[in-house]
């Protein structure tokens, strides 16, 4: 895993991002469609000791597996913040609102 990036692995872990190929469109006001979220980071064995990253979608009956990608490939220009919701699906959705929870009460003072 890399060891650098370790203390920022659980903050990325429920962000939205931009489908592949879309770097640098970050999306303002409401989502669209295909909009992704990151649902995992899991250690590798490779030689680089990459991390891979799983996207995960939804078209409406629940997330599914989109694509993974070695984590030290991945680029910031990906990630994405709504206002709204949009055409993202409701159950994305509810978990990124999730996760903007959680580092609204954990992301502070880690002393509590």
């Amino acid at each position: 895993m890399c060891l650098s990036c370790g203390e920022s692995i659980p903050y990325l872990v429920g962000s939205l991002v931009v489908p592949y190929g879309q770097q640098g469109v970050v999306l303002g006001g409401e989502g669209k469609k295909d909009t992704q979220i990151i649902g995992g980071i899991l250690p590798s064995a490779r030689v680089n000791r990459s991390g891979i990253i799983l996207f995960f979608g939804d078209a409406g009956d629940g997330p599914y597996l989109v694509s993974r990608q070695a984590l030290a490939a991945f680029t910031t220009g990906r990630l994405t913040s709504p206002d709204r919701r949009g055409d993202i699906a409701e159950g994305m959705w509810r978990l990124y609102q999730d996760r903007l929870r959680w580092l609204n009460r954990f992301g502070g003072d880690q002393t509590n």
